[in-house]
C-alpha cells in the first residue's frame, strides 16, 4: 500500500472513530429499534389483559351460563393471545440482544483506540474499559431494559381498574406509590455501597494482576505467601462490601415481594367487599387482583434489577469519561518521506501523567547515517530519551524534529513505518514469528520479512525453530527464549527499511553469537544512511556508533565523536582516581 493510500485509509478510520467518540452515538444508533420496542411493549401490555379478561369471562359468563361452547371459544381465543404474547416477547428480547451487539460493534473501534492511548499515556495495561463495554452490552441484551418500556404502560392497568370501579383504581395508584417509595429507598441506600464494593473488587483484581505478571520472581524469592495474604485481605474487604450491598438489596427486594403479594390479597378483599355490595361481579374482583399484580410488576422487577442497572450506569460513565479524555487526533497533512535528520531542541520531558522533569534541557542533532550511543548511570534518563525521541512521551517543553517537522506534526500512520524501535522488554504479540516481524501487516511480502530477519542476523536462528517463520511465539513471546525474543524484536524494528531506529539495550539478553550479529546489523544500518540511537550499558556495542552521548541526571554531560567523548571520560576517571 502506498504512503498516500495508507494515509487516506487511516484518515477515513480516524474520522469514523471521531464520529463515534461518545457512547451515546453507539446507543443513539438504536433509535429505530427503540420505536419498534415501544410498539412491541405496548402490544405486550395489551396482551397482558388476556388473563384478567379470560377470568372475567369464565366467572361471569361461563359459570353463569354453564355453556361448554362458550368456555371452549373463550379458552381458544385466550390461547391465541398467549401465543401472540410469547411471540412478541421473543421479538422484543431479540431486539434488545441486537441493540447490545450493535452498540458494542459501534463502540469497539473507538474504544480499543482510546484504551491504547490511555494506557500509553499512563504507562499501564488496564483493560477495564473493555470489561465496561461488555457489562453495558450484557445489560442491554438482558431482560432488564424491558422494565423501562413496561413502566409507562402501568397507567393502562390503572385505567382498566378504575373502569371496573374507581375505588380499585385509587387502590392501584396507592399501591404503585408505596412500591415506588421502596424502590427509591433501595436506590438511596444501596448506591454508595455498590460503588464502594466495586472499588474494593477492582483493588483486589489489581493486586492479583500485578502478581501474575511477576510470578517467576515471586516464586524464586519466596514472596508467594505474602502476596497471597495481601490479596486475601483485599478480597475479604471486597466480599464484605459486596455482601453488605447484596443484603441491602435483598431486604428491599423481599419487602417488595411480600408487599406486592399482600396488596394483591388486599385488593381481593376490597373487590369482595364491592361484590358483596353489588357494585362489581366476582369476575371483576379476580380480574382486579390480576391487573394490580401486572401494574406492580415493573416496579418489583426494577428493584430486582437495580444492581446490574447501576453497574451498567457506572460502566457507561467510565466509558464516556475515557472517550472524552482519549481523543482521536485531528488528521495531519501528509509529509514527504523522512530522510532521518534528527534535531532535539532544549527538551524537558517526563511521564505524561505528571510534570516531573526527567530530561532537563536536552539538545543535540544527528544526520542520516549517524549512530549515537547513549551511556550514563541508571536512572539518568536514557529510556525516557528513547520514548521522547519516538513521540511516545511528548516533551513538556522543547521539541523533537524529524526532517524539520515536530513529531507532533507527523501522522503516526505515516511515521510509524519509517521508524524502528526495540524496547528494554521485548513484548512480542500472540501470533507467528512472521506476523511479529511484519508488524502484523495483513499482506506482508515474505521476501520483505526474510530481508528484515537477515538484516537483524536472525534468519538462521528462525529457521532452527520448530516451524521456522510460522512458529507461534505465544503470549508475550513465551515460547521463545529471552535472546530469541530480542533478535526477533530487532528484526521487527528493521522491517520495512526504517530511516530512524531507536534501540534500548538491544544486547541485554544476547550471547556472543547474537551480539556479533547485532553489531554487524548496526554497521549495515549506518551504511544504508539509517539514523541510529542505541541506549547502551555494555561498552562493546559502542563500536558500531560514530557518536556518543553521556546522559546523567537528565542532562547531557558529554556529546560528540565517539573516541573523543570516551577519551574524555577515561581521562576524567583517571584524574578522579589520582585525585
Amino acid at each position: 500500500m502506498s504512503s498516500k493510500s495508507a494515509q487516506a485509509s487511516a484518515s477515513s478510520s480516524r474520522k469514523e472513530l471521531r464520529d463515534n467518540d461518545i457512547v451515546k452515538a453507539a446507543l443513539g444508533a438504536a433509535r429505530g429499534s427503540v420505536i419498534n420496542l415501544t410498539i412491541f411493549s405496548f402490544g405486550l401490555n395489551l396482551l397482558v389483559l388476556t388473563g384478567p379478561i379470560y377470568m372475567l369471562q369464565v366467572y361471569d359468563r361461563v359459570l353463569s351460563s354453564r355453556s361448554i361452547d362458550t368456555l371452549l371459544a373463550v379458552s381458544l381465543l385466550a390461547a391465541v393471545m398467549y401465543v401472540a404474547y410469547g411471540g412478541l416477547e421473543f421479538v422484543r428480547s431479540a431486539l434488545f440482544s441486537r441493540i447490545g451487539t450493535a452498540a458494542e460493534r459501534k463502540m469497539g473501534p473507538r474504544l480499543i483506540d482510546a484504551v491504547m492511548r490511555a494506557n500509553l499515556a499512563a504507562g499501564s495495561r488496564s483493560n477495564q474499559a473493555l470489561q465496561d463495554m461488555r457489562t453495558l452490552r450484557n445489560f442491554i441484551s438482558s431482560p432488564a431494559p424491558g422494565v423501562i418500556f413496561d413502566v409507562p404502560w402501568s397507567p393502562l392497568f390503572i385505567i382498566v381498574m378504575a373502569l371496573i370501579h374507581p375505588i380499585l383504581g385509587v387502590f392501584c395508584v396507592a399501591s404503585i406509590v408505596l412500591l415506588g417509595g421502596l424502590a427509591l429507598a433501595n436506590q438511596a441506600r444501596s448506591r454508595g455501597k455498590l460503588k464502594d464494593a466495586g472499588q474494593a473488587s477492582a483493588a483486589a483484581d489489581l493486586t492479583a494482576d500485578a502478581a501474575f505478571s511477576s510470578l517467576e520472581s515471586i516464586e524464586a524469592m519466596g514472596m508467594r505467601g505474602e502476596l497471597e495474604r495481601r490479596w486475601l485481605e483485599r478480597n475479604e474487604k471486597s466480599l464484605d462490601l459486596n455482601s453488605g450491598a447484596s443484603e441491602s438489596i435483598a431486604q428491599y427486594s423481599s419487602a417488595t415481594k411480600a408487599l406486592r403479594v399482600g396488596l394483591q390479597s388486599a385488593v381481593l378483599g376490597v373487590g369482595a367487599w364491592l361484590a358483596v355490595l353489588g357494585d362489581i361481579t366476582p369476575g371483576m374482583m379476580i380480574a382486579g387482583s390480576i391487573l394490580l399484580g401486572r401494574a406492580l410488576a415493573p416496579i418489583e422487577q426494577a428493584i430486582g434489577q437495580w444492581r446490574p442497572a447501576l453497574m451498567a450506569y457506572q460502566s457507561y460513565n467510565r466509558l464516556s469519561e475515557l472517550l472524552e479524555v482519549a481523543q482521536v487526533p485531528k488528521d495531519k497533512m501528509s509529509l514527504p518521506a523522512a530522510t532521518g535528520i534528527l534535531r532535539v531542541e532544549k527538551v524537558y520531558a517526563g511521564p505524561p501523567t505528571g510534570q516531573t522533569h526527567i530530561l532537563k534541557g536536552v539538545s543535540f542533532g544527528l544526520e542520516p547515517g549517524d549512530g549515537l550511543g547513549v551511556i550514563g548511570p541508571s536512572g539518568g534518563g536514557k529510556s525516557t530519551l528513547a520514548k521522547v525521541l519516538l513521540g511516545l512521551w511528548p516533551p513538556l517543553s522543547g521539541a523533537v524534529r524529524l526532517d524539520g517537522a515536530s513529531l507532533e506534526d507527523w501522522s503516526r500512520d505515516e511515521l510509524g513505518p519509517q521508524v524502528g524501535y526495540l524496547s528494554q522488554t521485548v513484548d512480542l504479540l500472540p501470533g507467528t514469528v512472521a506476523d511479529n516481524i511484519s508488524r502484523f501487516r495483513p499482506r506482508a511480502e515474505p521476501a520483505t520479512i526474510v530481508e528484515a530477519a537477515r538484516k537483524a542476523g536472525a534468519h538462521d536462528l528462525i529457521l532452527r525453530l520448530a516451524d521456522g517463520y510460522d512458529t507461534n511465539v505465544g503470549e508475550g513471546g513465551r515460547n521463545l527464549s529471552a535472546g530469541q525474543r530480542q533478535r526477533v524484536g530487532l528484526a521487527r524494528a528493521l522491517y520495512g527499511n526504517p530511516v530512524f531506529v531507536v534501540l534500548d539495550e538491544p544486547n541485554s539478553n544476547l550471547d556472543k553469537e547474537g551480539e556479533d550479529a547485532l553489531l554487524k546489523a548496526l554497521v549495515e544500518l549506518r551504511k544504508s544512511k539509517t539514523t541510529l540511537v542505541v541506549i547502551a550499558h555494555r561498552p562493546s556495542i559502542l563500536g558500531s556508533c560514530n557518536k556518543v552521548m553521556v546522559l546523567a541526571d537528565g542532562q547531557v554531560r558529554g556529546f560528540g565523536p565517539r573516541d573523543e567523548v570516551l577519551s574524555g571520560l577515561a581521562a576524567a576517571s583517571k584524574e578522579k582516581q589520582n585525585g
